[in-house]
């Protein structure tokens, strides 16, 4: 009895031998993991990269900045702002942009290090509004938002009448002699309060305020001490005072200059 159980035994280990043999083997991965070959047989990547969708190249309009140029190339994104003063580079990632941005320098490296640092813009899905926010290099928080929309063509855009033309006087500032072509005002000043002076103004008009930079006693704004060189902006009233204000960094002092009529200037 022993040996029929022993036989029977025998008998079933060798059928299933034959069984697990004569079997196809299974290659067994990771779980939930399907390889993609590409043509070299390597794995391809899962998010290849792409050209961006849209092409921001062109001007736009920031309540924050004003007049912003931008340039695309592929994903390389490079800009303007603030009379040409400001900079920016960054990159597209998907609809985002993150970027770094300068002022008052040629590059980000040589850029004092409160006049630099980072931003990210959202391009809205019809591609003719941005949105998103910058602050300081070493800035823990967001400093302020950064918003714009895509402008018209200087061709396209509505005749801005030259109201910002003449000479308006101040007790301190002398004569301020305005010349406007366009959008595009220029203006030049001198006093001799404490020494002798000469300044300038550089902007643009929107939506009927002038807004520019102004130096003092160098040719460029770039080239003017950091005391001696700012922003404002100016609106005109109805019987032609020129309004407003400027300074630099937060000293910032409201003015009100009478205009000039003929013969009226010294």
């Amino acid at each position: 009895m022993n040996a029929v159980r022993w036989v029977l035994a025998l008998l079933a280990a060798g059928a299933l031998l034959a069984l697990l043999v004569g079997c196809p083997k299974r290659k067994v991965g990771k779980p939930g993991v399907v390889p993609v070959v590409g043509a070299k047989g390597r794995s391809a990547p899962s998010e290849p990269g792409e050209e961006p969708a849209f092409d921001l190249s062109g001007e736009w309009l920031s309540p924050e900045w004003g007049e912003v140029k931008l340039s695309q190339e592929g994903a390389k994104v490079t800009g303007t702002y603030f009379q040409g003063h400001g900079h920016l580079v960054g990159q597209v990632k998907g609809r985002r942009i993150e970027y770094k941005w300068w002022e008052d320098a040629k590059t980000y490296d040589a850029a004092e290090r409160g006049s630099r640092g980072t931003g990210y813009f959202e391009v809205e899905p019809n591609t003719q509004q941005i949105k998103g926010q910058r602050k300081q290099e070493g800035a823990k928080s967001w400093a302020g938002a950064w918003s714009m929309e895509r402008g018209q063509s200087r061709g396209e855009r509505a005749e801005v009448p030259e109201k910002f033309q003449g000479t308006w006087h101040d007790w301190r500032w002398g004569d301020i002699t305005l010349h406007q072509s366009g959008e595009h005002v220029t203006g030049k000043y001198t006093h001799n309060e404490n020494e002798p002076t000469t300044g300038h103004m550089d902007g643009r008009v929107e939506q009927g305020v002038f807004r520019f930079a102004w130096w003092e006693n160098a040719p460029t704004w770039e080239q003017a001490n950091k005391e001696r060189r700012g922003e404002g902006e100016f609106r005109l009233k109805d019987d032609g005072t020129l309004e407003g204000e400027w300074g630099f960094d937060e000293n910032y002092v409201a003015e009100s200059f009478p205009k000039l009529g003929p013969g009226d200037s010294d």
